[in-house]
Protein backbone atom coordinates (compact mmCIF):
# COMPACT_ATOMS: atom_id res chain seq x y z
CA UNK A 1 0.00 0.00 0.00
CA UNK A 2 1.24 3.42 -1.16
CA UNK A 3 1.72 6.65 1.47
CA UNK A 4 -0.21 8.49 -0.46
CA UNK A 5 -3.12 5.62 -0.38
CA UNK A 6 -2.66 4.97 3.51
CA UNK A 7 -3.28 8.79 3.78
CA UNK A 8 -6.14 8.97 1.95
CA UNK A 9 -7.72 6.15 4.07
CA UNK A 10 -6.83 8.00 7.35
CA UNK A 11 -8.10 11.26 5.96
CA UNK A 12 -11.55 9.76 4.71
CA UNK A 13 -11.83 8.01 7.96
CA UNK A 14 -11.03 10.99 9.73
CA UNK A 15 -13.93 12.77 8.22
CA UNK A 16 -16.20 10.58 8.50
CA UNK A 17 -15.42 10.37 12.04
CA UNK A 18 -15.66 14.20 12.21
CA UNK A 19 -19.07 14.15 10.37
CA UNK A 20 -20.93 11.25 12.57
CA UNK A 21 -20.27 13.24 15.26
CA UNK A 22 -21.23 16.54 13.75
CA UNK A 23 -24.63 14.49 12.98
CA UNK A 24 -24.98 13.57 16.50
CA UNK A 25 -24.70 16.76 18.19
CA UNK A 26 -27.15 18.12 15.12
CA UNK A 27 -24.43 20.64 13.58
CA UNK A 28 -24.87 19.09 10.81
CA UNK A 29 -28.14 19.55 9.05
CA UNK A 30 -27.78 16.39 6.54
CA UNK A 31 -30.41 13.77 6.85
CA UNK A 32 -29.63 10.59 8.31
CA UNK A 33 -29.99 8.35 5.19
CA UNK A 34 -27.13 9.67 2.89
CA UNK A 35 -25.10 10.25 5.38
CA UNK A 36 -25.10 6.55 6.57
CA UNK A 37 -24.49 5.47 2.71
CA UNK A 38 -21.76 7.47 2.77
CA UNK A 39 -20.30 6.31 6.16
CA UNK A 40 -20.88 3.01 5.08
CA UNK A 41 -19.09 3.14 1.55
CA UNK A 42 -16.29 4.86 3.19
CA UNK A 43 -15.46 1.97 6.00
CA UNK A 44 -16.10 -0.97 3.64
CA UNK A 45 -13.63 0.61 1.25
CA UNK A 46 -11.38 1.11 4.23
CA UNK A 47 -11.87 -2.46 5.35
CA UNK A 48 -10.98 -3.74 2.00
CA UNK A 49 -8.01 -2.02 1.36
CA UNK A 50 -6.46 -3.37 4.50
CA UNK A 51 -7.74 -6.48 4.55
CA UNK A 52 -5.40 -7.07 1.50
CA UNK A 53 -2.67 -5.71 2.66
CA UNK A 54 -3.41 -7.91 5.55
CA UNK A 55 -3.45 -10.87 3.32
CA UNK A 56 -0.56 -10.02 1.57
CA UNK A 57 1.73 -9.96 4.76
CA UNK A 58 0.26 -13.45 6.09
CA UNK A 59 1.13 -14.72 2.44
CA UNK A 60 4.60 -13.75 3.09
CA UNK A 61 4.49 -14.47 6.52
CA UNK A 62 3.65 -17.98 5.44
CA UNK A 63 6.07 -18.43 2.90
CA UNK A 64 8.93 -17.15 5.23
CA UNK A 65 8.08 -19.65 8.08
CA UNK A 66 7.54 -21.90 4.70
CA UNK A 67 3.78 -22.79 5.92
CA UNK A 68 1.13 -23.52 3.07
CA UNK A 69 -0.52 -20.25 3.14
CA UNK A 70 -4.47 -21.58 4.05
CA UNK A 71 -2.70 -22.22 7.41
CA UNK A 72 -2.42 -18.71 8.75
CA UNK A 73 -5.71 -18.05 6.63
CA UNK A 74 -7.06 -20.60 9.35
CA UNK A 75 -5.21 -19.03 11.85
CA UNK A 76 -6.35 -15.51 11.01
CA UNK A 77 -9.76 -16.86 10.63
CA UNK A 78 -9.93 -18.18 14.22
CA UNK A 79 -8.44 -14.95 15.51
CA UNK A 80 -11.08 -12.72 14.14
CA UNK A 81 -13.84 -14.96 15.66
CA UNK A 82 -12.33 -14.13 19.07
CA UNK A 83 -13.84 -11.42 20.01
CA UNK A 84 -17.08 -12.36 19.02
CA UNK A 85 -16.74 -15.66 20.87
CA UNK A 86 -15.79 -13.81 23.91
CA UNK A 87 -18.35 -11.38 24.18
CA UNK A 88 -21.26 -14.19 23.26
CA UNK A 89 -19.45 -16.12 26.40
CA UNK A 90 -19.67 -13.24 28.72
CA UNK A 91 -23.22 -12.49 27.78
CA UNK A 92 -24.19 -15.89 28.76
CA UNK A 93 -22.20 -15.98 31.76
CA UNK A 94 -24.47 -12.70 32.96
CA UNK A 95 -27.46 -14.94 33.04
CA UNK A 96 -30.06 -12.54 32.52
CA UNK A 97 -32.36 -13.88 29.84
CA UNK A 98 -32.20 -10.97 27.25
CA UNK A 99 -28.35 -11.26 27.20
CA UNK A 100 -28.95 -14.91 26.29
CA UNK A 101 -30.54 -14.00 23.84
CA UNK A 102 -29.01 -11.73 22.21
CA UNK A 103 -25.63 -14.30 22.35
CA UNK A 104 -27.97 -16.67 20.63
CA UNK A 105 -28.63 -14.36 18.18
CA UNK A 106 -25.23 -13.06 17.92
CA UNK A 107 -24.09 -16.48 17.05
CA UNK A 108 -26.99 -17.66 14.32
CA UNK A 109 -26.60 -14.15 12.44
CA UNK A 110 -22.95 -14.55 12.25
CA UNK A 111 -22.76 -18.48 11.16
CA UNK A 112 -25.64 -17.12 9.15
CA UNK A 113 -23.90 -14.66 7.28
CA UNK A 114 -20.49 -17.13 7.14
CA UNK A 115 -22.71 -19.16 5.28
CA UNK A 116 -24.10 -16.86 2.66
CA UNK A 117 -20.26 -14.75 2.26
CA UNK A 118 -18.19 -18.92 1.35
Amino acid sequence: MKKVELSLMVLALGLNALAVEMFQKSALAVPALPLFIFSLIVVSWVIGRSSEVVVEGLDEVARVLGFPSYSLGVVSSLASTLPELTMTLMAVASGTVEMVEVAVLASLSSVGLGILLL
